[in-house]
């Protein structure tokens, strides 16, 4: 599921849980990522730069 803002943090703050964020650089990082966060049952930040993501023929 994809959240905007603070959809994802407030919730988190809440309940006493961390968010963690993390840093991807390829595609291959993110599928790794959200692999993870679906296993575990838990929201993660994805921190993207739109420069990675040009090679792959995305708009920022």
């Amino acid at each position: 599921m994809l959240l905007h803002g603070t959809d994802a943090p407030k919730p988190a703050a809440t309940a006493g849980h961390a968010l963690p964020g993390f840093v991807a650089y390829n595609l291959e990082t993110v599928q790794g990522i959200t692999a993870a966060a679906e296993t575990a049952g838990r929201p993660v930040l994805i921190q993207a730069g739109s420069s990675p993501f040009s090679t792959l023929g995305a708009r920022p």
